[in-house]
């Protein structure tokens, strides 16, 4: 059933022009919103952390429903990308990341050449933050990507995603079974892509400082990272209002060892999460997090400050 939904939708969108599936799809989801009490209190519990201001506060109010909104238009989107090919939406990026090189390579680009450069895998991280699909997309058009994801409960639709995913660059690995081949991955030198907001309970991850509040998340990444001394580049890529992409990329981190390994594994996580906040600062309505993110507890203990050293490429 979910199958033959996720294809008929697909064939829908290609029939759809761009500007009224965002209109479809943006008062879907806006209806969603209203209609799933506890989805709505979990959007607007965490923006009222983002933008540090109380639940009921206007500002929250209409953020909470615009990230919905967004949703429901990146959700369009979503649908319609096996209907083009990839350079249909990297020919659409704006790189805000900085100038382009002379020969006209974007600068974001050139940052995840120089994580490669250093010979120790790269880990691409990103958020539930605009569009992740097309930030793939751009930096599978560099190199070879493995993507994480989740298992789907229908097998025909995990596939049918993976097939489609390949298509775009990008091979993907299954999260339930992906710590051997990441750390196999990286060694050889290759990238690994996820997006890092997922929360866990306290006992099941370790503590970051996320907009001044104790959240707790996965630790395998940031350990593995850690470990093995891989770069870190952040990056995101999100919709303007004309249709097209930005993308903006920080430069690749790399963690000092300090003989501590959960202190390292936090410090890595935590460099994660500060370019994440950074960037949903900037506009929290392309952050699509609709479940509770921190804890309930209001005297949560900061996560350590995190050391990391900028990496650069070695000539």
């Amino acid at each position: 059933m979910l199958y033959r939904l996720y294809v008929s939708m697909q064939r829908l969108a290609g029939m759809i022009p761009r500007r009224m599936r965002w209109r479809i799809g943006g008062f879907i989801a806006q209806a969603v919103y209203w209609l799933w009490p506890a989805k709505r209190q979990a959007t607007l519990q965490n923006m009222s952390v983002v933008l540090g201001l109380p639940v009921r506060h206007p500002r929250v109010q209409r953020t909470a429903r615009l990230s919905w909104r967004n949703y429901g238009r990146f959700s369009g989107d979503l649908f319609d990308l096996p209907n083009h090919p990839p350079a249909f939406y990297i020919n659409a990026i704006t790189d805000l990341t900085g100038p382009p090189l002379p020969d006209g390579t974007m600068r974001a680009l050139q940052l995840v050449d120089e994580a490669r450069a250093l010979g120790k895998g790269v880990v691409i991280t990103t958020g539930h933050y605009g569009h992740w699909d097309v930030a793939g997309m751009l930096v599978a058009s560099r190199a070879p990507l493995y993507v994480i994801a989740e298992a789907l409960p229908d097998e025909r639709l995990n596939r049918l995603l993976q097939e489609q995913r390949q298509g775009m660059g990008m091979s993907v690995l299954m999260i339930e079974d992906a710590l051997r081949p990441m750390m196999r991955l990286l060694r050889a030198g290759d990238m690994i892509a996820t997006p890092v907001d997922r929360p866990v309970p306290p006992n099941e991850g370790i503590p970051v400082t996320f907009f001044g509040k104790t959240a707790y998340v996965p630790r395998g990444l940031g350990a593995l990272a850690a470990r093995l001394g891989a770069a870190i580049v952040a990056g995101f890529v999100w919709g303007d209002r004309d249709g097209g992409y930005r993308v903006f990329v920080n430069p690749p981190v790399v963690i000092t060892p300090s003989g501590d390994p959960d202190a390292d594994a936090i410090c890595a996580t935590q460099v994660m999460f500060d370019a994440l906040e950074r960037m949903i600062r900037q506009d929290p309505t392309q952050w699509y997090m609709f479940r509770p993110f921190w804890p309930h507890a209001q005297d949560a203990t900061p996560a350590p400050t995190p050391v990391a050293t900028e990496a650069t490429a070695h000539e």
